[in-house]
């Protein structure tokens, strides 16, 4: 069957961070009409696919960008913005502007040319934390407790509100911690593949925790799967996770064992299991008829093979 996403222009922003750059494939392989921005451009974009840099801060990049797009129905995957918790929390006033206030200002833009459909990432962290005993519904209580999820919250109230006032259909996809080839190297993947590949076996914080682990292609399916949906005006709130926990224990044997790494003494466990986050990916299965598909081990020694051919 073919997609909805076939013929339709669709903008991504972000476009070359680590999300957008699985993505984009995704969309050309549905025949989406595609324009990129981002500040960085590829140093070999896809032929399919028209690049714009610039800035989702600028307007005028962001009307550029509009201007830029084929007509018809179109498709937003507003993917910029910050990720990093530490960089958020030292400067929280461009945090703010970055992930709260741009995507606000995009989605406005969007409506005032007629435009409707837009599909969102925002975060697990936006949850209040619990144990690991029930994964989480979207229904659930949110307290963010970090620069980064309050204002991946206010972007979401704020989107809600123009769905609400304005007619926006949005989908918002709340992702668990994402991993694969190109991850950032402060996730607590990478942290254990990084330590494997100087030969040490992987010892990483609060081995107890549970995560929901979720690989970064089954993310990009996901959202594409999202932007497919029947459009209606309105505001969707999606998990978007593997549904499957891993201790952090579990998941440093797995790292080390690709290594061929005996296993390290476990690290303290100061944190317990109140930071353990699992989704419920119920309303995804319902919705999309699909759910992530890597297992864990296999996704890991994909990123491993990757990580050892980009690093000599």
């Amino acid at each position: 069957m073919a997609s909805s996403l076939a013929g339709r222009p669709v903008l991504v922003t972000g476009a070359a961070g680590f999300i957008g750059r699985h993505l984009l494939p995704r969309l050309r392989a549905r025949g989406a009409r595609v324009v990129a921005l981002d500040e960085r451009l590829p140093e070999e974009p896809a032929g399919e696919v028209t690049w714009l840099s610039g800035s989702v801060l600028m307007e005028a990049d962001l009307v550029r960008a509009l201007e830029a797009l084929p007509a018809g129905k179109a498709v937003l995957f507003h993917l910029a913005g910050w990720s990093h918790v530490g960089q958020c929390e030292d400067d929280s006033e461009m945090a703010r502007a970055l992930n709260t206030d741009a995507p606000l200002r995009l989605a406005e833009l969007w409506l005032a040319r007629g435009q409707r459909r837009m599909v969102f990432p925002s975060t697990v962290l936006v949850y209040a934390a619990q144990g690991p005993e029930r994964p989480l519904r979207e229904d659930d209580p949110t307290r963010p407790d970090t620069v980064y999820a309050q204002t991946k919250l206010e972007a979401e109230q704020g989107l809600a509100r123009l769905a609400d006032q304005q007619g926006l259909c949005v989908q918002i996809a709340r992702l668990t911690r994402v991993y694969g080839p190109g991850a950032a190297g402060d996730t607590v993947v990478a942290l254990a593949l990084n330590q494997a590949r100087r030969g040490q076996a992987p010892k990483l914080k609060n081995p107890g925790r549970v995560l929901d682990l979720i690989h970064v292609d089954d993310v990009a399916e996901g959202l594409c799967r999202l932007a497919e949906l029947p459009e209606a005006a309105g505001c969707q709130v999606v998990n978007l996770a593997s549904g499957r926990g891993c201790r952090v224990a579990q998941l440093a044997a797995m790292v080390g064992e690709l290594a061929g790494l005996a296993p390290a003494a476990p690290a303290p466990d100061s944190g317990g299991q109140g930071g353990s986050l699992m989704l419920d990916i119920s309303r995804l299965r319902e919705l999309t008829g699909w759910q992530p598909e890597y297992d864990l081990a296999v996704g890991l020694a994909q990123t491993w093979r990757e990580m050892k051919g980009r690093r000599g």
